[in-house]
């Protein structure tokens, strides 16, 4: 008896012993970065209401003018919508809201000078309806400098948020308002499904290229971090992609001796950070070290709005 009762306590021992160095893991952090920009397309959301076999035009809060054709729109069988129809749009016509939207200015490799983006969408009682053939809309994007390089692009936005461009037409006319004096830069949109469009050009400095890095605290990775780059000159805005599965961001090429603004952005574990910098003049391989700094998301975006 006294074997089998020092056998029990000799096991209840070991399993003690074994729990008792049981390694476990930290929990890993999370991140809601990308809702930040989700929420704020949401926001950005404009409705407007057409009657399809009148047609009509409306102007968002940006002053972006849109003007529909009678019977402009049809179901996907072809057959002409009848009635009402509920047209969404976006407008993305400043730096500010490229960064606060995730939407880059950029073709490739290529910077784009921007002159605007938008985004129409269209649909009858909650489905989506499209142009007819042959039929596209007439719209005005509002400018206070007209650029004759300005051309069009159409975009496809891919699955974090951000928009691939494609350029789709030659440059654009800038017509003068007679009645408000205002410029604007017109097209026709006419892609059935609608979509993304911007009024952009290659951006062909003659500057000698650089690539531009950010090198970040190590705790900053990809997985809660988003890094972009104003060119303020030019309405701009790149992201930065990350080196491997370090905490350095970097975009190439990058025209020397343009002006810059630098914003890296991060959430942890529910708590933001930001680093927004100084205007600056891009050097040869230009590099900079930022402190994240804990901020409220409502001071980031108030920032970011204001630069």
């Amino acid at each position: 008896m006294k074997k089998i009762t020092y056998l029990i306590l000799t096991i209840s021992l070991g399993l003690f012993s074994c729990k008792k160095h049981e390694i476990i893991p930290e929990p890993i952090p999370t991140s809601n970065l990308e809702n930040v920009f989700t929420d704020n397309v949401e926001d950005a959301k404009q409705d407007f209401t057409i009657n399809n076999n009148a047609g009509g035009s409306f102007t968002g809060l940006d002053g972006t003018i849109v003007t529909v054709p009678v019977d402009a729109f049809v179901y996907a069988d072809g057959s002409t919508v009848t009635g009402a129809v509920n047209i969404e749009m976006i407008e993305v016509l400043n730096y500010n809201d490229m960064v606060l939207m995730n939407k880059p200015t950029v073709s490739g490799d290529n910077i784009l000078v921007s002159g605007g983006q938008l985004k129409i969408t269209a649909t009858k009682s909650g489905s989506q309806v499209y142009l007819a053939e042959g039929v596209g809309l007439a719209v005005r994007v509002p400018t206070d400098s007209p650029d004759p390089s300005m051309a069009l692009y159409e975009g496809v936005e891919t699955e974090d948020g951000t928009v691939e461009w494609t350029l789709i037409d030659d440059p654009l006319d800038a017509v003068m308002d007679s009645v408000e004096f205002s410029i604007f830069y017109e097209f026709v949109f006419d892609n059935p499904d609608l979509g993304w469009i911007n009024c952009d050009y290659v951006w062909d400095s003659p500057s000698l290229r650089t690539t531009i890095t950010v090198v970040l605290e190590e705790e900053f990775t990809p997985l809660y971090v988003n890094c972009f780059v104003i060119f303020p000159e030019v309405n701009s805005v790149t992201r930065l992609y990350h080196v491997d599965t370090t905490s350095t961001y970097a975009f190439s090429p990058v025209p020397t001796g343009t002006r810059a603004i630098f914003i890296c952005l991060a959430e942890i574990d529910d708590v933001y950070y930001s680093h927004i910098s100084d205007e600056m003049s891009i050097t040869m391989d230009h590099t900079i070290t930022p402190l994240m700094t804990p901020a409220t998301l409502e001071d980031i975006e108030a920032a970011i709005a204001d630069l």
